[in-house]
């Protein structure tokens, strides 16, 4: 296994590396959790440069109840996010006193992350914003609050919640990374790893404790696309719980963690990675390096698989992921390398004859791009087969296709539609509605993820099953190994 280094990626929400160990005497904890009346003031100042992300999970729903924010007194500059009226809608506060909120979505009592940025509002899947308000929020003369928001220096809209961490940045600088803790004297608050300060209530009563995070564990994420097998580099998101936070990254999908390894510390100032074991390496502010060795499956995989670093088609293997194009909203990650300069399909399933409803992507012999085909509707995508590609896809019925190549986007057309009822196919594509297929691909595939209407239905990652050696690909979301539908048997990657 690659030995990766606690870094800093420039992509979405990433942070610096900063070491989550609290001061001797500090415990940390899962979470801490207000009754409503308590309350951080976190000393930060709002403007069109902050970003703000919170891990939390709202008690209860009544209204107006504020996760974070600040509203200026005089009716301008609102900044933050809470609850709408009886707490049956969510309310992003960006803005003035001529248009201070959008009102959008169903709130609920899960744990969710919460990212206000680029006068946008995230919430879990930090690549789609799902609010945003074009109006400026100038600076703030208040400071933000967490578990409600500051009104003219006063506890106002506050929440009943748990929050796991926050993280505040301004302007792509690191200002807070606030750890749920309690002191040594007992006190329940958040220590800030930037500051060094440990913030405490500021309202009345007391906050609830959460559970005590053992020490000697680290609670490492890996994401549902799983590039961090092409670019592994490890930065802290700040929503585990953990004695170091920290998620492996990629350059599509950063945010849906879909694995916890659990590691034991052990401290290696001058050397390696123990002999046959597989480790992580983190580097602390003093530049002190710390090894921890991962004592269970890499890429969320049960006992009993491999992770494969990719699996490989020779031109007859294909599998079926049981998932049909028909939606409004259909996403496709991918990263795969053509072998072959001939047609191929890469992916999809549409009708026989045309209109071809349904979804495809596919290659023409010869050709230096792949087409993205969608109803009766295609448009082509320049791309370097010798090379790997990754690729994200999103076709919306009805409206615009957007496809990201290797970083570059392209947005294209209208009146698209997926709409079609045969299951999609990865290595080829399902063509027609008996048992024919389009175009099987020669190409090595290191991850694949499908979601459909904005939820993940498949996280392919390759892997072996070590019983019987078979090679395919394991889905994290269903917990289901897919193998070869076709004839031959994939070829394996490097195992991780």
């Amino acid at each position: 296994m690659k030995k990766i280094l606690l870094g800093l990626i420039g992509l979405l929400f990433a942070v610096p590396a900063v070491a989550a160990d609290l001061p001797a005497g500090y415990t940390e904890l899962e979470y801490i959790e207000s009754t409503g009346t308590q309350y951080i003031d976190t000393g930060i100042y709002s403007t069109d440069v902050i970003e703000t992300m919170v891990v939390g999970q709202y008690t209860e729903l009544s209204g107006n109840d504020s996760i974070f924010g600040v509203l200026e007194s005089n009716g301008n500059n609102y900044y933050g996010l809470g609850l709408a009226g009886s707490g049956t809608k969510w309310r992003l506060w960006y803005g003035t006193s001529d248009s201070p909120w959008v009102i959008f979505g169903t709130p609920d009592t899960n744990k969710h992350t919460f990212l206000l940025k680029n006068k946008s509002i995230y919430i879990d899947n930090l690549d789609t914003p799902i609010a945003e308000s074009y109006l400026s929020c100038s600076s703030q003369t208040k400071t933000m609050f967490l578990f409600g928001a500051n009104f003219g220096g006063n506890l106002y809209t506050p929440s009943k919640a748990k929050i796991f961490s926050a993280v505040i940045k301004d302007n792509n600088s690191l200002v807070r990374n606030l750890i749920p803790a309690k002191s040594p004297t007992g006190v329940v608050g958040m220590y800030d790893t930037v500051s060094g300060n440990f913030f405490t209530n500021a309202g009345t009563g007391e906050f609830i404790a959460g559970p005590v995070i053992p020490e000697q564990q680290i609670r490492i994420a890996t994401t549902a696309y799983n590039s961090a097998r092409f670019s592994p580099v490890v930065t802290e998101l700040n929503d585990t719980i953990a004695t170091i936070r920290s998620v492996v990254t990629n350059t599509i999908n950063q945010t849906k963690a879909i694995a916890d390894l659990q590691a034991t510390k052990q401290t290696r100032p001058d050397e390696n990675c123990p002999a046959g074991k597989k480790c992580l390496l983190v580097e602390d502010n003093a530049g002190q390096p710390h090894w921890y060795e991962i004592i269970e499956n890499a890429y969320g995989l049960p006992n009993g698989y491999t992770a494969l670093e990719y699996i490989e088609s020779t031109g007859t293997q294909y599998i079926d992921t049981g998932i049909t194009p028909s939606s409004t909203k259909l996403q496709v990650n991918f990263k795969m390398q053509s072998l072959a300069n001939t047609y191929q399909s890469f992916f999809g399933a549409v009708a026989n004859p045309s209109p071809r409803n349904g979804y495809r992507i596919y290659r023409q012999e010869g050709n230096s791009y792949f087409s993205v085909q969608s109803g009766g509707n295609s448009f082509d995508v320049a791309a370097n087969f010798n090379d790997p590609i990754e690729c994200q896809t999103t076709v919306n019925n009805g409206g615009r296709a957007t496809v990201v190549v290797n970083g570059v986007t392209s947005t294209v057309g209208s009146g698209m539609n997926t709409q079609f009822d045969r299951s999609m196919l990865i290595f080829t594509a399902a063509l027609g509605s008996g048992d024919s297929i389009s175009g099987t691909g020669a190409f090595k595939l290191w991850s694949f993820q499908i979601i459909k209407d904005d939820e993940e239905k498949f996280n392919g990652v390759p892997a072996k099953r070590n019983s019987d050696n078979a090679i395919g690909l394991y889905d994290t979301v269903t917990n289901t190994f897919f193998i070869n539908q076709g004839t031959g048997t994939f070829t394996a990657g490097p195992e991780i």
